[in-house]
């Protein structure tokens, strides 16, 4: 899980600072009077029958957080994913986490892009990868949260380019700014990432972010450690300016949650038309059904229709040659 995610959701998942998602995790919270988690695979449409059984049968309870490496590196083992394996996989990783303190919220985290091949990583293994973001980026009801790192020139990382690609007019798509204690103050970089950030660059109807990370090299500290770091970074320098609303991870969880009530009132009259359209397609055909055959003399009747049409055909195909 990335720290991004982990940032989002407030659910405190083992970070590794040398190990980004190998996988699509979708992290399912859910607002209940009982604490709970569990973990499950989903197999992707393209397993065999075989295989989508066994990885179905994954399935492990926990009573809390501390025990979430387990499962984490079972899943891996079970998909196949390994050092000397195949880098990514298009089998998802579902985590249920339940909680009087979780709100509604279901989020995919995506496996990193990769940008080119290395010794561990192979030309294909590049491919899967984006072949697993853009299968999600495309589905038109998501909103796809596009992560720029300010380490690098986001002009370069190519998640801007597949995000414009699945949504041409940006209507759904928001840009996230992280790592920017990285950038040197007053510098030429730190100008043209706020300018982004003010949505005068690369241009979101829903706009950019900006948030930041643990400590950018090493991941250490706590999630609380982050909070203070990142008012302390966003009250001082160029940040001070920018509009509040745009700053911060506690805001970014607002934003989200007023972006994703906007997508649903959009998108709600098209998927009750949608799931009418497939109802009365599913009733069709049971109203076309015929009645069972119970009786002997039923089964019998139907035989008989069923040996003249085949004599028929037959009859037919004779009479052609």
């Amino acid at each position: 899980m990335s720290r991004f995610c982990v940032f989002v959701s407030g659910v405190s998942f083992p970070i590794k600072s040398n190990l980004s998602t190998r996988f699509p995790t979708e992290l399912v919270l859910r607002k209940t009077s009982q604490s709970s988690v569990s973990v499950s695979i989903v197999p992707h449409e393209s397993r065999s029958e075989a295989e989508r059984l066994a990885l179905g049968r994954f399935h492990e309870n926990l009573d809390g957080f501390e025990g979430l490496s387990t499962p984490i590196e079972n899943t891996k083992t079970a998909i196949g994913i390994s050092t000397h394996g195949k880098a990514c996989s298009k089998d998802l990783l579902r985590v249920e986490v339940s909680g009087p303190d979780r709100p509604h919220l279901t989020i995919v985290d995506l496996p990193g892009l990769i940008h080119s091949e290395t010794k561990q990583q192979s030309a294909s293994d590049v491919e899967l990868v984006q072949d697993v973001v853009q299968d999600y980026m495309k589905e038109p009801r998501s909103i796809i949260l596009a992560v720029v790192s300010a380490k690098n020139d986001y002009a370069n990382q190519v998640v801007l380019k597949l995000a414009r690609a699945a949504d041409e007019e940006g209507n759904r798509t928001l840009g996230v700014i992280t790592k920017p204690d990285m950038l040197v103050p007053d510098s030429e970089s730190e100008a043209m990432y706020v300018s982004l950030a003010k949505n005068q660059d690369v241009e979101f109807r829903l706009g950019w972010h900006v948030l930041r990370n643990l400590d950018s090299e090493l991941g250490k500290g706590s999630l609380v450690d982050r909070d203070i770091n990142e008012a302390e970074l966003f009250s001082g320098g160029i940040w001070q300016h920018l509009n509040a609303s745009l700053l911060g991870v506690d805001r970014l969880r607002k934003r989200l949650s007023t972006v994703l009530l906007g997508q649903i009132a959009a998108e709600l009259p098209s998927l009750i038309t949608e799931i009418k359209v497939k109802s009365d397609a599913s009733q069709s055909k049971l109203d076309i059904r015929r009645e069972p055959r119970v009786s002997l003399n039923e089964q019998r009747l139907y035989l008989i229709h069923i040996s003249r049409s085949f004599q028929n055909l037959v009859k037919a195909s004779v009479d052609s040659t």
